[in-house]
């Protein structure tokens, strides 16, 4: 005799599953492409608030390089967070709600880093 190797919820088998799995993935992209937005809404406030303060011109380039590999690790980190978080999210039947609140949170940083470069530069 086979274990029952299905949904432990009893969510369905094959077909629905791999939906759920695409729509996860799919969820996760969205919220990539969102984090890389906030990656260069970021840096754009960085190299402002650099412009703002009239720091050394030579200073400009390797802030917005270094800024730029920072920045990026940060978003990896993310990103992977986030597929990880998904992954337990479909475990336990809470997809929906959690891609909500991921992308509530990207769009509020993405809102106060538009807020904060539009208050620099202005």
């Amino acid at each position: 005799m086979q274990a029952n190797r299905g949904d432990p919820r009893g969510r369905g088998s094959g077909p629905a599953r791999v939906a759920e799995a695409a729509v996860a993935y799919l969820g996760w992209i969205v919220n990539g492409l969102l984090a890389l937005v906030a990656l260069v809404a970021a840096r754009g406030a960085l190299l402002a608030i650099v412009v703002v303060l009239r720091l050394n011109p030579y200073l400009y380039r390797p802030i917005d390089s270094w800024s730029f590999v920072l920045l990026g690790v940060l978003c990896l980190a993310v990103m992977l967070y986030i597929e990880h978080y998904y992954r337990q999210a479909r475990q336990s039947g809470l997809l929906r709600r959690r891609f909500v609140r991921v992308t509530l949170i990207e769009l509020a940083v993405l809102a106060l880093l538009g807020l904060l470069q539009y208050v620099v530069l202005r």
